[in-house]
């Protein structure tokens, strides 16, 4: 990171953006999980401000200006500034966790980090080396603008995150791949991943969450919307995910076909289960579920929807 002495001011604005969510009755469904361990990595935040000089509207939530050695940023809430990173646009990543030469375990909690060049974090694991990358309460905006990239970057490793928040970056929002023959294993707990590739013209395919490669992913009370893609991607023969309880709704992506979907399935061979999911009355989503095809299936269970799409199986149970 590159400090820099500046003032630092954060204001909160109402959201206009928020829209009201819906909750559709849930059923009991008894679902064992297995948490990664959480092995505490202390983290000092205080008095750590990096800054990137790019003008933004002060309305938004999360937006930040800068005027002069001033920098302004609107956090959308009230918080603790010493929580909070802005980094530099130069093609950084600010959270940077590689397994190089020994296993890695990660923990970061209360974070909330603006504007980063490459990903705000990536998480890889290396040929000999495990990584495995806990967070709760955190937040990620604006990442990606250097080299149109995601939120979290996770590279075969295993994940576990907890009302964290991917939202305003150039791609995905929460994206896994496999890396060294490795797949990710993956749980989101109430995450929320918004906003995401709106202002990446090159883009019709930022997701809120997605995985890939044979990943695993739980999925639990997630909010998933107004991405420039599908809302919740998963891709890739082997990957599978499972969704409890999740809400998602108008993809913003300009290509109305398969990229516009709330829940779906981009690739055969990939398989979805939605248990008490809600996708319903988007004014711009093609499909609220989508099973894209050969292979792929959509298993859907007790969900609120309007319609489904592609030439993938769909087996919907009320």
């Amino acid at each position: 990171l590159y400090s820099l002495k500046v003032k630092l001011f954060l204001f909160n604005l109402v959201d206009s953006h928020k829209k009201p969510l819906h909750k559709c009755k849930k059923k009991l469904i008894p679902v064992f999980i297995i948490l990664v361990s959480l092995i505490t990595v202390v983290i000092g935040f205080r008095n750590t401000h990096v800054l990137k000089n790019k003008n933004y509207s002060l309305h938004a939530p999360h937006n930040s200006g800068i005027d002069g050695t001033t920098v302004y940023v609107n956090i959308g809430e009230v918080v603790n500034d010493n929580k909070v990173i802005v980094s530099l646009n130069l093609g950084v990543t600010p959270f940077n966790f590689n397994a190089a030469n020994k296993n890695m375990k990660i923990y970061l909690e209360n974070a909330i980090c603006i504007n980063g060049g490459r990903p705000m974090v990536r998480v890889a694991r290396t040929e000999n080396y495990t990584c495995e990358f806990n967070a709760k309460n955190c937040k990620f905006l604006f990442g990606g603008a250097y080299t149109q990239q995601n939120a979290l970057s996770v590279l075969g490793a295993n994940t576990c995150l907890i009302k964290c928040e991917a939202s305003y970056n150039n791609n995905d929002g929460f994206n896994y791949h496999e890396q060294y023959n490795t797949s990710c294993n993956s749980i989101e707990i109430d995450c929320i991943g918004r906003y995401n590739g709106l202002n990446n013209p090159d883009s019709n395919s930022s997701n809120g969450s997605t995985i890939h490669d044979g990943s695993k992913i739980v999925r639990i009370n997630g909010i998933y919307y107004n991405n420039k893609g599908g809302n919740v991607a998963d891709v890739g023969t082997g990957s599978v995910s499972i969704n409890y309880g999740c809400t998602a709704f108008d993809s913003l992506s300009s290509v109305k076909d398969w990229h516009s979907i709330d829940f779906g399935t981009q690739s055969s061979g990939a398989t979805m289960y939605l248990y008490s999911c809600f996708a319903q009355g988007n004014a711009h989503t093609t499909y609220n579920i989508q099973s894209y095809e050969g292979t792929s299936i959509v298993n859907v269970y007790h969900s609120i929807f309007d319609n489904t799409g592609g030439s993938g199986t769909i087996n919907i149970i009320q």
